[in-house]
């Protein structure tokens, strides 16, 4: 599978091809809450069916936060927004622990300032709902397009 890095409005072509698509959110979208690109992508998502099966990579433009993602308060309710949305987003979105994390919350266990390091665990209960969630909602969408056995490739993997 190519990968593809493509700011801006995602087209259909490129969902359809055969590539990754990386998604940058920016902080000003999450800040001001401007969901209207979150809105446009999984539309055309939903609308491309099985062809947008794990397509998309998100990456939130924080690199400059010393926080992780998931203890930044605007990007845990952008993503609470998107999920709310599309609780099956992660048959389309690459379903890297740290959203999950972050959907869920965590409990930080240890801080060390000076090597930028942090231990933390998810926070269980919640985890284990939100993990069932996204199970059920994926596999739910997964039937409606007629795709269970890619599904159940991500539930094996989450």
């Amino acid at each position: 599978m190519k990968r593809g890095v493509i700011y801006g409005d995602i087209p259909i072509s490129a969902i359809k091809d055969n590539i990754v698509i990386v998604y940058g959110i920016t902080p000003e979208e999450v800040h001001k809450r401007d969901y209207s690109r979150i809105n446009t992508l999984f539309d055309r998502l939903r609308r491309c069916r099985q062809d947008a099966f794990q397509k998309v990579v998100l990456s939130f433009g924080f690199d400059d936060d010393p926080r992780e993602i998931f203890e930044i308060p605007d990007v845990q309710e952008f993503l609470k927004y998107m999920f709310d949305l599309a609780p099956h987003m992660f048959y389309w979105i690459l379903p890297q622990p740290v959203y999950i994390y972050t959907l869920s919350g965590v409990e930080i266990l240890d801080r060390d300032e000076a090597n930028k390091k942090i231990k933390y665990t998810p926070k269980m209960p919640d985890y284990i709902k939100t993990i069932e969630i996204i199970k059920i909602k994926i596999m739910e969408y997964a039937k409606s397009i007629n795709d269970l056995e890619r599904a159940k490739t991500i539930i094996d993997n989450i």
